[in-house]
């Protein structure tokens, strides 16, 4: 009797299993058509509903930021997007959205004037995804060991000699690019990040009369270091830190 009574739990299950599954489809397919309609709002009404049962994709969460951005609330465009990509990493249309959306952003924050050097650094890193990176890395590595060979067994002393320094060229510039591909991929994917929702003030400590440092527009991403009851310590994309009310912030 438990036996029969095990099976027709089962099949009781499955049955409600794929239920969900065909509503959360329907729900699915009516918000890209509502999308497509232009309809952005009940686009982002029923892929918000999906999110709410606790299911995950990375592509309702790129249509969902296409409809946010398309009904011009960028902040949300971006979250979504990032949690897309946190889903989906290194996706190129992703990387792509994030970057566009964020020109949307005006004024994100107040920077604290970058070294020349700074800036060169950080145009050269994100020239390039962190797979593109690492590939490059892998490259120079293996090309670094080939010239080192030639180095090792090579009898002509002039031969020896370029074939050392281009050898420890090409594993300089493995490292770098590994350090490059890291940071890359920490800055799409570090699970502390954040987006900042609505304008506020970014305050040297985690009080209503702490000195103000900067004003942050919504959009800009953020990295969480630190928290209490009601603030978050976050790091700027330019490094400075400060700490912002948590209700200002969603976690991506």
């Amino acid at each position: 009797m438990s036996k029969i009574y095990s099976v027709i739990v089962l099949v009781l299950f499955s049955f409600a299993v794929k239920a969900q599954t065909d509503s959360l489809l329907l729900t699915f397919d009516a918000a890209n058509k509502f999308y497509e309609n232009n309809n952005f709002q009940s686009a982002i009404d029923s892929y918000e509903q999906i999110l709410a049962t606790g299911y995950e994709a990375s592509e309702i969460y790129y249509n969902l930021g296409n409809s946010y951005f398309k009904n011009n609330n960028f902040p949300y465009a971006i979250l979504n997007y990032e949690r897309a990509l946190k889903l989906k990493p290194n996706d190129d249309d992703i990387i792509y959205n994030i970057e566009y959306s964020n020109l949307y952003i005006k004024d994100q924050y107040n920077q604290v004037p970058d070294f020349i050097i700074d800036k060169i650094h950080t145009k050269i890193v994100h020239s390039a995804d962190s797979n593109t990176w690492a590939i490059l890395s892998i490259s120079f590595f293996i090309l670094s060991l080939i010239v080192f060979m030639i180095f090792l067994f090579s009898k002509i002393i002039i031969r020896r000699k370029i074939a050392f320094f281009i050898s420890i060229l090409f594993m300089f510039i493995s490292i770098v690019s590994f350090a490059f591909s890291s940071n890359m991929k920490s800055y799409f994917q570090n699970p502390n990040a954040a987006i900042m929702m609505e304008i506020s003030t970014l305050k040297s400590s985690p009080q209503t009369d702490g000195t103000d440092l900067f004003i942050i527009n919504p959009g800009v991403k953020l990295i969480i270091e630190d928290k209490n009851t009601d603030w978050f310590e976050v790091k700027l994309p330019n490094g400075v830190k400060g700490w912002v009310k948590k209700d200002m912030l969603e976690v991506i």
